[in-house]
């Protein structure tokens, strides 16, 4: 990607995307500019990071998942100027677009400046400015967060250092990503000799070409111990030409929790594929207790006033079953307790935001804290719309 500056042109750092479950990255680039052997500024999210001389500057201690910004600067001793180079981020959660524009002919257009991306959602040509991208070479944008299944249209015009811009190029249409599928068939295993146990899964056929990663947790935290839910910090990263597949190190007595996500290219993560394992000593072993209980048979799920949706589960034996855990999106977000003889159960969620789409699962818990597999999945789209207004009122003179 070039930054062109009258007298000197740089060649800024490429894009890189940074799969979740990566800390670390190197950025490089080129330089032609018209003083010799230049320093190299970098600075992650407007703040300096780094000095070099080199065309290249590794970076460590990125968060999987997270974005970044990174400015290249080459400074010049002699004349105190600089040239900013290019943007590097790694895909945070949310639905995005990756775009990539046809590179310009530099040789037909010599006085080329910028890429001037617009965009539309709403069916219509796009005539709203994106962004502005400096430089031949700059040719990858990816938007913010968008509103997952909604149709954007692109399109770019060429322009010059006068000022000049081009007609619009053809325009393209793009769909963010749903989110991508989870894993099936997975499996936990305990082998008491060795206190460790193997996790195993089967990927969805044909979602390679959608997926980044699978990522494995669990629920515990080093140095604090087993947590109630999974802790967001990934344990195991699979590439998606890899069967997931994961032998943990020694465990201990308590409810373990593990759970793997697929990630797709905008960052989305599936919901959970959940796996317990609930460990007790036994004099001086380490023995597996308990099956989980039975899945809820039924669920159901309905929008009320307000945007709050109505989600009801019924089970086939509430004996030794203490509560029914609900789900929304993958994320534990209610709960209900459960009582002899009462086969249905409800909760209300918060008030959501008005036409998005959720997804609602639901689990027993046993009395021993063993969870059941989720149930089958249940949606609805939450309806927080007042409805319209009425028209004025007529008066009347009456006796």
């Amino acid at each position: 990607m070039y930054v062109t500056n009258h007298r000197k042109t740089f060649t800024g750092p490429v894009w890189v995307e940074c799969p979740p479950g990566s800390l670390a990255t190197v950025l490089k680039w080129d330089y032609h500019g018209d003083f010799m052997e230049p320093v190299f500024a970098v600075a992650m999210n407007g703040a300096q990071v780094g000095l070099t001389s080199e065309t290249q500057f590794a970076f460590n201690g990125l968060i999987p998942g997270s974005s970044y910004r990174f400015d290249v600067m080459a400074l010049s001793a002699l004349e105190g100027s600089q040239d900013v180079g290019a943007c590097f981020y790694s895909p945070a959660q949310g639905s995005r677009l990756k775009i990539t524009i046809p590179q310009v002919d530099l040789a037909a257009n010599p006085d080329f400046k910028s890429y001037l991306l617009y965009w539309s959602s709403d069916g219509s040509e796009p005539t709203t400015l994106l962004a502005e991208l400096m430089g031949a070479g700059n040719t990858v944008f990816i938007t913010d967060a968008l509103a997952d299944g909604t149709t954007y249209k692109f399109r770019v015009k060429l322009k010059d250092w006068v000022g000049n811009e081009s007609a619009y190029g053809a325009t393209t249409s793009g769909t963010v990503n749903t989110l991508p599928e989870a894993v099936e068939d997975a499996a936990i295993v305990y082998t008491q000799g060795t206190r460790k146990a193997a996790i195993t899964a089967t990927k969805p056929a044909g979602q390679d070409a959608d997926v980044t990663a699978y990522i494995l947790y669990s629920n515990h935290l080093p140095g604090y111990g087993l947590q109630s839910d999974i802790v967001d910090i990934p344990l195991k990263t699979w590439m998606p030409t890899d069967t997931p597949s994961y032998t943990t190190e020694e465990l201990f007595a308590g409810l373990w929790k593990f759970a793997i996500r697929a990630v797709d290219l905008s960052g989305l993560q599936s919901g959970y594929t959940r796996l317990d394992l609930n460990l007790e000593m036994d004099g001086s072993n380490l023995v597996e207790i308990e099956n989980p209980p039975a899945k809820p048979y039924f669920i159901d799920a309905a929008p009320l006033a307000g945007g709050i949706i109505r989600v009801t589960a019924r089970i086939a034996d509430p004996n030794g079953i203490t509560q029914i855990n609900f789900y929304r999106d993958g994320a534990l977000d209610g709960t209900a307790l459960c009582a002899a003889g009462v086969y249905e159960y409800s909760y209300d969620t918060a008030a959501l935001a008005d036409g998005q789409d959720y997804e609602f699962e639901a689990a027993c818990l046993s009395e021993s804290s063993i969870e059941s597999e989720l149930s089958e999945t249940a949606m609805a789209t939450a309806d927080a719309a007042a409805p319209g207004g009425v028209g004025a009122v007529t008066l009347e003179v009456v006796a």
